[in-house]
């Protein structure tokens, strides 16, 4: 990186707008606006050149230049040749003895980039900040001026991690009073001003050697480069009175999704807390966190409380876990309270409340077009099982109670899955339709949940194929083993399951028709039956419900169609 010096030469060319003026005033200069377009940019001041190829998260050292006159600072492209090339300019006018720091920041053009989420303006600026410091006032200690520069991030809290909360509720684009710490090595996370348990990311400070130092701390770039013309990702850098620019370090941290699957039902919303703070509120029963960024390398302590719980004294289970760092995992909370009070599992798997955390998750699939996903068997009460997708593919081969298997990579496409007990794949439990025919290249967690025999376990929710996916989403998988019945004196049941080109009612006694919609409700077939057969060759693979009247019953029965 090239340390940028405004020269002699510079400085009298400055000094000659006036030749009268003598009075001066202190300027740091730095480059924090993250628009590709201007990585590098020329500066001139009065017309006369003052920064050459001037970089992004570059700064010059604080300097002596003219005050007490309106001053025509120019930004233009690196190749510029005078100040009329300018892309911008801004008149400042500096008070004598006062001491300044003048950041750019923004995107040249706004409508180019993602829109600031309070709805900032983020266009190019100059941004002339007085009262800077180019020393702390103790020179037993470190001051810190904070700027949010990044134009897409929303209002930020900043947190010295279990320490202090050093900024609240700064949105673009606030720059805080100096902040005096001790010099000590911290790590600094970063959160959205409304949800302190979502961390947007984590840096380390390692700020032990820089007594008497007063330093600018940067958020530089931008949060989401993707809607931004691929820009720098955001971090943050640390600015010097020398002009030194030192990006801080990612701290070392791991992305962790957490999925509530616990079916005792007094545990149906608990609080959860992370190293004593909270960390998800009212957490209820299938229902998950999208990828939440926790430190990695440190043993962190996960505890579970009641939903009316106002601390984590209040907690009635503490887990401590430790996470790899870069790693992802998705964490089932998974098990009952009390195993005794429940049915036992068949394979005599422990079936206590606990957490289960799980390495190798995926946010895309690992083959382009295809669908991936991996299954965990979370029926306390469910043998080991198999599930097999369209009668072929063994998505999970002797599953037992807490198994996560590896991931299956399937073409996006309509699937039934049938479970069946490990020993025998003839006999199936229950059968579930997915349709990923418009899921390529995502991925997802299929989990067993609730209970088998919902009666032997307090009478809790009762056995269900759910998919979580990355964001948090989830939802269950259409249970299509059998027959919806709205009469109850109907006998009527429909096979096979799936169906191809036809299927069979049987039960029937004398004349019946049956209408057939998809799941818009739009009318598809109506006919009569013949031979106890439904002709459905015209159908295209979905879920569609088939409605029988015979006689005076009248039915309904959800089908699979899948060729």
């Amino acid at each position: 990186m090239k340390n940028k010096k405004i020269t002699v030469a510079l400085l009298a060319g400055i000094l000659s707008f006036s030749a009268a003026q003598s009075q001066t005033a202190r300027l740091q200069v730095i480059h924090n606006a993250a628009d590709p377009g201007a990585a590098t940019v020329d500066v001139y001041v009065a017309g006369n050149s003052f920064l050459n190829d001037f970089s992004f998260r570059e700064a010059t050292p604080f300097q002596d230049v003219p005050a007490g006159i309106p001053l025509n600072v120019a930004i233009a492209p690196s190749t510029s040749t005078s100040a009329s090339d300018a892309i911008f300019n801004q008149q400042v006018t500096l008070v004598a003895g006062e001491t300044y720091i003048l950041v750019a920041r923004g995107v040249i053009t706004p409508g180019s980039f993602a829109a600031n989420p309070e709805s900032a303006s983020t266009a190019f600026t100059l941004d002339l900040i007085s009262g800077a410091k180019e020393a702390a006032t103790n020179p037993g200690e470190v001051e810190i001026k904070i700027f949010h520069n990044a134009t897409d991030a929303p209002a930020v809290d900043v947190l010295a991690r279990d320490v202090a909360t050093l900024v609240n509720d700064a949105p673009y684009p606030a720059n805080t009073a100096y902040i005096v710490v001790p010099p000590a090595d911290y790590i600094v996370d970063i959160t959205p001003a409304a949800d302190n348990t979502t961390i947007v990311g984590s840096w380390t400070a390692p700020l032990s050697g820089f007594a008497g130092k007063a330093i600018s701390v940067l958020a530089s770039g931008f949060l989401t480069p993707s809607t931004n013309q691929n820009g720098e990702a955001l971090g943050l850098i640390a600015v010097f009175n020398d002009g030194t620019v030192i990006p801080l370090p990612s701290a070392s941290s791991a992305l962790v999704q957490i999925v509530h699957n616990s079916a005792d039902p007094a545990a149906a919303s608990v609080d959860v807390y992370l190293n004593g703070s909270i960390l998800k509120d009212n957490f209820a029963f299938r229902t998950a966190t999208g990828y939440l960024p926790v430190p990695a390398g440190v043993e962190l302590s996960v505890a579970v409380a009641p939903p009316t719980s106002t601390s984590v004294a209040d907690s009635i289970a503490t887990f401590p876990v430790t996470f790899a760092n870069g790693k992802k995992y998705i964490v089932f909370a998974n098990g009952v309270l009390n195993a005794a009070d429940f049915a036992g599992n068949p394979d005599l798997r422990t079936t206590g409340f606990g957490l289960y955390a799980f390495e190798g998750q995926r946010t895309v699939a690992a083959t382009a077009g295809n669908v991936e996903f991996r299954v965990f068997h979370g029926a306390t009460d469910a043998p080991t099982v198999d599930a097999l997708a369209a009668g072929t593919v063994n998505v999970a081969d002797n599953a037992g109670y807490t198994d996560m298997t590896g991931y299956t990579s399937v073409p996006p496409a309509a699937y039934t899955v049938d479970v069946t007990p490990g020993a025998d794949n003839s006999t199936i439990i229950a059968s579930y339709y997915a349709d990923l025919s418009g899921a390529a290249n995502a991925t997802a967690v299929i989990f067993a949940s609730g209970f088998l025999n919902p009666a032997a376990n307090q009478n809790g929710p009762a056995f269900g194929l759910y998919a979580v996916l990355g964001d948090g989403t989830v939802f269950p998988l259409d249970n299509v083993t059998g027959i919806n019945t709205v009469d109850s004196k109907s006998n009527l049941s429909t096979y096979p399951v799936p169906a191809a080109n036809e299927v069979y009612i049987s039960g029937l006694t004398g004349e019946a028709s049956v209408k057939i919609v998809d799941i818009s409700g739009r009318e598809v077939i109506n006919a009569n039956v013949v031979a106890n057969r439904v002709d459905i060759s015209s159908l295209v693979n979905g879920i569609y419900t088939l409605r029988i009247t015979n006689g005076e019953l009248a039915t309904n029965s959800r089908i699979v169609v899948s060729k």
